[in-house]
């Protein structure tokens, strides 16, 4: 884990500082959403938007990283995030918050793709596991991070919007003047969807899965919570604790997953959140 903090740590703490302007994004613009008068149909579409530019973010992204470089598509993805921030309360109507979200969510894609390739540069098999925690780690505590930023000022200004902004310019420098090299980016050949499937028929399927229930908690927790009465200190903490369970468990995980079958780690932490969901959609449990 240190020799991974060690070699990484520039990267990670740009990612951090990332987070937290993701972070506010998508909590932030569901409770504004709901203030300025948008539906639950329209906030749907607002949030779904995101992935959409994922989508079209991971197929352009390894062209950019090969034809610029690892630190200037992570410099200039994040700029433009920046940018997308502030423009939100300017403009506060739902179809111009769908084009931004599709906007942030090409940029984030980019961003992400850039950082993983390079921690997967860094990381022998033994400590894929560990290195990959120390940055879903990271991820975590900037959207903690954020969510306790929410707190602060009016979520009807706009002091929410330039505040991660600011932090999301911050994020690159750390990588500018860090003295460590970016990986090479060499030569790649074309991965179609059935050779990945035939590769890895858990993964394809597990992450389809996983999509979709993560872009309908992410995407949506803050409109719920807006619309059943939740205050706005309530929706942070609901929204956060998502990503705390994340954080003190993802080492752990990422340590077993070095030291045993990935496919049996996968099915047994699978068979556990089934099990928390069933009850807490069965029973009536309180904030």
């Amino acid at each position: 884990m240190l020799k991974v903090l060690t070699q990484s740590w520039p990267l990670l703490m740009g990612v951090m500082l990332l987070m937290v302007g993701n972070g506010i994004q998508g909590t932030l613009l569901g409770i504004r959403g709901n203030l300025e008068g948008f539906t639950t149909y329209q906030l749907s579409y607002v949030m779904a938007a995101y992935y959409l530019g994922f989508l079209f973010g991971s197929w352009a992204a390894p062209k950019m990283i090969r034809q610029v470089g690892h630190i200037r598509v992570f410099a200039a993805l994040g700029s433009l995030i920046s940018a997308i921030l502030v423009i939100y309360p300017v403009y506060p109507d739902w179809l111009v918050w769908t084009l931004l979200r599709v906007l942030a969510g090409f940029c984030f894609s980019g961003v992400y793709i850039t950082a993983e390739s390079w921690i997967n540069n860094t990381a022998s098999n033994d400590t894929r596991g560990q290195a990959l925690s120390a940055y879903m780690i990271v991820q975590m505590i900037g959207i903690i991070a954020s969510q306790v930023l929410l707190n602060l000022p009016d979520p009807t200004g706009f002091a929410l919007f330039i505040l991660p902004s600011v932090l999301v310019s911050l994020a690159f420098m750390p990588l500018l003047l860090a003295p460590t090299p970016a990986p090479e980016f060499g030569s790649t050949r074309r991965l179609s969807f059935r050779r990945l499937f035939t590769i890895s028929p858990l993964g394809c399927v597990g992450m389809l899965l996983t999509g979709g229930i993560f872009s309908a908690m992410f995407g949506m927790a803050s409109v719920w919570g807006a619309q059943s009465g939740f205050t706005l200190s309530q929706i942070s903490v609901f929204v956060g604790a998502m990503y705390v369970g994340g954080l003190f468990l993802q080492y752990p995980i990422g340590w077993a997953s070095d030291r045993m079958d990935r496919r049996k780690l996968i099915t047994g932490l699978s068979g556990v959140a089934a099990l928390v969901m069933l009850i807490a959609a069965l029973a009536p449990l309180p904030f």
